[in-house]
């Protein structure tokens, strides 16, 4: 297992690898805020997550998770063992949308699930994005940062310690 020393091993760095393995080192109530991405058929994933983020996170910060629409009762009941359910969020796209065409529906929206750790502390935030399509360079999976990167303002301050075990093609900043 890693051994990392907080908080010099973690300010203005990236660290790769298995999440999994990566998030054991991490000291407990270390993090400010986890913004995150996981894969939304993975239910399991969620369940760690929120696992994870019961010991990582600081008391009264918060986890939050974009997801999709289609598992949220799954969401809910995997990450509700571990956190507080507080809000969901949502991202509006304006421009291109997905398409699930076994349902005949275009998807112009998606929830970010809010979790939190004990009391919430209490910093005023928007709970909807409005967001223009960007296209995807790196794969169709790839998200805009601008979710991340508003939240992070929102619930973050100089020197807070943002956690994204998910960050697949590292758009985030």
């Amino acid at each position: 297992m890693n051994t990392l020393i907080y908080p010099s091993d973690y300010v203005d760095h990236i660290l790769m690898g298995n999440a999994w393995e990566l998030i054991q080192a991490i000291p407990d109530e270390s993090i400010d805020l986890i913004f995150t991405d996981p894969i939304y058929e993975n239910i399991a994933d969620y369940e760690w997550l929120a696992e994870t983020g019961a010991r990582v996170l600081k008391q009264g910060k918060s986890l939050l998770a974009l997801g999709g629409n289609m598992h949220k009762p799954l969401y809910y009941e995997a990450m509700g063992k571990y956190l507080t359910y507080f809000w969901e969020g949502a991202v509006l796209y304006n421009g291109a949308n997905s398409f699930i065409n076994s349902m005949a529906l275009q998807v112009s929206w998606k929830p970010i699930y809010w979790y939190v750790k004990g009391k919430r502390e209490m910093k005023w935030c928007k709970d909807a994005l409005s967001e223009t399509c960007m296209p995807k360079t790196y794969g169709r999976w790839q998200q805009s940062d601008t979710p991340a990167v508003w939240y992070m303002r929102q619930l973050c301050q100089a020197g807070d310690i943002v956690l994204d075990p998910f960050s697949g093609y590292g758009t985030y900043p």
